[in-house]
């Protein structure tokens, strides 16, 4: 049985497909709203700021989990010192006996609060600016995230309900790991 799409003079063994051309891509148009997408953007990174305001306070925000990654930071820090990148064991814990605090807790946000210690900030103003980058990047994420799925105009108000919904305000002020999430 011939194979009457091949042609003829090429054995069917033998015989390649054209290469497939496309067409040159064409250059997107810019939407009609990309310049109030930019405008909105402001607003997006500077309403959240306003529930932070409490972190503006001397010393530490009161917070359930705080302490923990203050210490977790320091720990962090001294592991970072010694050449360990990624710890599993915190030396210091447990009054000096050690606890594999990592192994449960990604320290991916203290990570953020080490890079921010090392601007020349103490702990505890590492660990409040470490949070409002949290909240003001889940704001920003919402937004961008929101605006494929609602356009701009429903980008907004899925970003500020985002960051001013009562779980997420408990928990960005109450608990640090929380807003890193």
């Amino acid at each position: 049985m011939k194979d009457s799409y091949l042609p003829s003079r090429v054995p069917a063994h033998e015989y390649v497909a054209p290469p497939t051309v496309r067409p040159p891509a064409q250059p997107r148009a810019p939407h009609r709203h990309a310049a109030l997408g930019r405008v909105v953007l402001l607003p997006v990174m500077l309403l959240p700021l306003v529930m932070l305001a409490p972190l503006l306070g001397p010393g530490l925000p009161r917070a359930d989990d705080g302490w923990y990654h203050l210490f977790r930071a320091v720990e962090l820090n001294a592991a970072v010192a010694e050449g360990i990148w990624y710890p599993r064991w915190a030396a210091d814990f447990i009054q000096g006996l050690g606890y594999p605090i990592f192994n449960f807790y990604a320290p991916l946000a203290n990570y953020l609060q080490l890079l921010v210690h090392a601007t020349g900030l103490d702990f505890v103003a590492s660990l409040k600016v470490s949070l409002i980058i949290a909240v003001v990047a889940g704001s920003l994420s919402m937004f961008l995230f929101a605006r494929d799925l609602l356009g701009t105009n429903g980008a907004l108000p899925a970003a500020l309900t985002f960051v001013y919904a009562p779980v997420f305000y408990m928990y960005a002020l109450s608990s640090c790991g929380h807003s890193g999430a």
